[in-house]
């Protein structure tokens, strides 16, 4: 029996407020992954604090959660949970030790000295992120760029070869591609119609560059929905809604399960402003509701951003995103039956291929 043990998410399942692309991407490629593997024992070390709020969970067939307690502070949090979930590794009797996330991949050298093996799958660069300080920032990227280079008895994953690409240049070695998978919303009523509402779903953080839209709906008139909460970034949130305060801006907060589906579902646009992404799980859940999406170009891979669902702007310009926008709005919008080569091109993108990347290294 194959143990693997896993460390970066900060719940499991995904079904609590405040969580993120990584936690829906851990939870359904685990689903996948002991689905196809019958010889496989999968331990999630998650945070207690998150943990504890998670909505329901129904277990898994050999997944063992366990919560661990993590130092408050937005460093101290990230730092003290990697390093403790790095040294139970070290003793555990896991045969492969995951990370998700570079930056929780920072303790990845602990039990690589024990002779276990590594995965870390990388699912932006985290440093990036507005949520870090200068200083905090190049820390975690000197100490992200180590981690990749010295831990050799293992395997480099990205969610999209744009990435990948990115990683390999960094690390000077291989890095596999673990695309994330389409889902399978639950079956919704069949009388909910279209609303006129821009959607934006996923947590309220700087580089999401949420305002965007804001600036959009009031200047425009056009009403947008905001569901979702902040990460570690609650001044930005406060201030979007002081800022933000039109009759057009509805501040719906946090959405999960069922309710989730059902504002992807009635949404006119599913619109993502973000400047920083890996591959967007929001994105494959608009397409499984056929809700059309808007985001930057080049974050997808081609393939997929050819999808009639979906639209593009370019990335670095607003300029550009209120003229797509505003084009968008004054056509219908694109929700034809999917083409044969439309469904070529989404057969590539489930959780059983994702699952089938990392199984060739078990």
């Amino acid at each position: 029996m194959k143990k693997l043990l896993i460390i970066g998410p900060r719940a499991f399942p995904a079904d609590f407020v405040g969580t993120s692309g990584v936690e829906t991407y851990v939870y359904s490629a685990v689903s996948a992954l002991v689905q196809a593997e019958k010889e496989l024992e999968v331990t999630v070390l998650t945070r207690t604090t998150y943990q504890e709020q998670v909505v329901s969970s129904t277990p898994l067939e050999r997944v063992q959660v366990r919560g661990l307690i993590a130092l408050p502070g937005k460093i101290l949090e990230a730092v003290s949970y990697s390093l403790m979930a790095s040294i139970i590794a070290a003793f555990s009797k896991a045969d492969v030790v995951w990370y998700h996330t570079a930056g929780m991949a920072i303790g990845a050298w602990i039990p690589a000295l024990f002779g276990k093996k590594i995965w870390v799958t990388i699912h932006s660069l985290d440093w990036q992120r507005k949520k870090w300080g200068r200083t905090e920032s190049l820390s975690f990227r000197i100490s992200s760029e180590f981690i990749m280079r010295v831990v050799r008895n293992g395997e480099l994953f990205a969610v999209t070869e744009a990435l990948a690409e990115k990683i390999r240049q960094i690390s000077k070695r291989e890095c596999h591609v673990a695309y994330p998978g389409i889902p399978h919303p639950p079956h919704l009523d069949h009388h909910m119609k279209r609303q006129d509402y821009l959607l934006y779903l996923g947590r309220l953080v700087p580089e999401k560059r949420v305002e965007w839209l804001l600036e959009f709906s009031a200047t425009q008139g056009v009403p947008c929905l905001i569901v979702g909460t902040h990460g570690n970034t609650p001044d930005y949130e406060k201030k979007l809604r002081q800022q933000y305060q039109s009759k057009y801006v509805n501040w719906y907060g946090s959405a999960i399960g069922q309710e989730k589906w059902e504002v992807l579902a009635q949404a006119k646009y599913l619109v993502l402003p973000s400047e920083l992404e890996g591959f967007p799980i929001t994105i494959l859940e608009a397409v499984a509701m056929r809700t059309p999406s808007l985001l930057a170009h080049g974050i997808l891979p081609s393939d997929f951003a050819s999808l009639p669902l979906i639209e593009t702007f370019e990335a670095s310009s607003q300029e550009d995103f209120n003229r797509v926008l505003k084009q968008l709005l004054h056509k219908r919008a694109k929700r034809r039956p999917f083409s044969t080569n439309d469904r070529r091109v989404l057969r590539r993108y489930t959780w059983q291929r994702t699952a089938s990347s990392y199984t060739a290294f078990l």
